[in-house]
């Protein structure tokens, strides 16, 4: 017996989608690791920049499932909402993390 599927998406696009998320979590991740090996160099101020990158590595990881599951009953209705307020967070974040950079950069020479 198999288990019936949520949707009939030929092309997994919710989970094409879920794992691009899941990728731009652990890329903000493995980020914040690079900015701590740089801490050094750099000073304690680039530690901002660690928490910003790892808080939204965390928020992407910790709502990917509820997404993913708004995205598969938007399938079945046929209407799926966009998610305006991710991409602008998510682009909030990484201008957030551009100027801290600049700041720490230019505050070193």
């Amino acid at each position: 017996m198999t288990a019936q599927r949520p949707h009939l998406d030929e092309g997994l696009q919710p989970e094409r989608t879920s794992l691009a998320w899941s990728r731009t979590a652990w890329s903000l991740a493995v980020t914040s690791a690079i900015f701590i090996h740089w801490s050094p160099r750099l000073g304690p101020s680039l530690l901002v920049m660690v928490a910003v990158a790892l808080l939204a590595a965390l928020v992407i990881g910790g709502t990917r499932r509820r997404r993913y599951d708004r995205w598969v009953r938007g399938i079945v209705r046929e209407r799926v909402e966009p998610q305006i307020w991710a991409v602008l967070l998510l682009t909030a974040t990484s201008t957030l993390l551009g100027v801290i950079g600049l700041v720490v950069i230019l505050g070193d020479v």
